[in-house]
């Protein structure tokens, strides 16, 4: 799975994109800028990050994104997010070979088989591990033959959470979408 700003084919669309780290004590943030098949650093900025009991706010988290905004100077408005480890699950299994789709639904569906724990308001999000590639033509006829596993990168958050973001980054400008299925 590609990310869009790597995606060759949408390089003149984006050119510049904002990466924003919501880490439990400091938000690290950068601005890269593509200059040909190089990437640059425009800028970055370290911010405290914001206090809170249980769960941020959406305000909150808006007031703290706009100022990551304002920190960085960048005229794009594309950003990817992402969390800690106490807000995300991060796990590489075995599954049968399925379309990142299926993939996806197979975890929202049944989790518990794969993960060994029932994540329920769930959004999962999964990477196919390339497998080795075999050097004899023979040896590739005979890996086809039995059950069809695969790697695979599994990473989740709570659905509340994924939401929060994706509102809290509309509210303060940025262009941030969701990858993965809603469980």
């Amino acid at each position: 799975m590609a990310l869009p700003f790597f995606d060759s084919a949408a390089r003149k669309k984006r050119d510049q994109m904002l990466a924003i780290d919501l880490g439990g004590r400091t938000t690290k943030a950068v601005h890269l800028q593509r200059r040909g098949e190089n990437f640059a650093l425009c800028r970055y900025a370290l911010l405290d990050a914001p206090i809170y009991e249980k769960n941020v706010s959406v305000d909150l988290l808006t007031e703290h994104l706009k100022a990551i905004g304002q920190a960085l100077e960048a005229k794009t408005r594309l950003a990817t997010l992402a969390v800690g480890v106490n807000e995300s699950f991060v796990r590489q299994v075995e599954m049968p070979r399925l379309s990142v789709e299926d993939t996806r639904q197979v975890l929202k569906i049944s989790s518990k088989n794969y993960l060994q724990q029932d994540l329920p308001n769930h959004v999962f999000d999964c990477w196919l591990v390339p497998s080795r590639r075999l050097p004899n033509p023979a040896d590739a006829a005979k890996a086809m033959v039995g059950p069809q596993k695969q790697k695979v990168l599994v990473t989740a958050a709570k659905k509340q959470l994924v939401d929060d973001l994706l509102a809290a980054s509309k509210d303060a400008g940025l262009a941030a979408r969701k990858s993965g299925a809603p469980c």
